[in-house]
């Protein structure tokens, strides 16, 4: 599941937004601390999509479909990656959590929309696939829908908007901000 790239990087803003959180009000420090999170977790998310594009490529026969799966790939990267740039930089430097929210829910949703792309061109070779080797299409498919398949666009679509309030408010309260936001998120989650 922590394949997806908004996954790594809400990873990567829990354990970073303290650090960044606490270096916000000190001018050039802050700037640099800040950008620093927010690097780290857009390389982690992009690397760990690399490396997890296989469980999409396994369902190419032809050098067509492997190009098909590639082109719509590289699409999804691209717009997930940017937006959530945009939001990353909503949440830094817009004094509101609501803005910052808006974002990460317009990312997510246009994360999804290039995941469905992918999934689309991906299903008649999955059909193709379970035909050939029932078994063994069954474990690659689990592979594809933790990795990038409705499972893991939901379970991290979640995460990342979740993530997103305790970025805010680790930028615009220090680490206490980002405590308390994480408090009031299990709060509300237990009801």
């Amino acid at each position: 599941v922590a394949s997806k790239p908004a996954a790594a990087s809400g990873a990567a803003v829990i354990g970073g937004s303290a650090v960044g959180g606490g270096l916000a009000s000190k001018g050039l420090a802050g700037i640099l601390g800040m950008s620093g999170v927010i690097g780290s977790s857009m390389a982690g998310g992009a690397i760990a999509a690399h490396l997890t594009r296989r469980y999409l490529l396994v369902f190419a026969d032809t050098l067509e479909e492997r190009s098909a799966i590639l082109h719509r790939y590289n699409i999804y990267m691209i717009v997930t990656m940017s937006l959530m740039l945009v939001t990353f930089i909503v949440a830094w430097c817009v004094p509101s959590l609501a803005w910052t929210i808006v974002a990460a829910v317009l990312t997510e949703l246009a994360s999804l929309w290039t995941l469905l792309d992918i999934r689309r061109v991906l299903l008649p070779m999955m059909r193709r696939d379970a035909a050939r080797d029932p078994a063994g299409a069954k474990g690659r498919y689990n592979a594809y829908n933790y990795s990038y398949g409705p499972v893991a666009i939901v379970v991290t679509g979640v995460m990342y908007v979740a993530v997103m309030p305790v970025f805010y408010f680790g930028f615009h309260y220090g680490p206490q901000g980002s405590a308390t936001a994480i408090r009031m998120l299990l709060e509300r989650i237990s009801g």
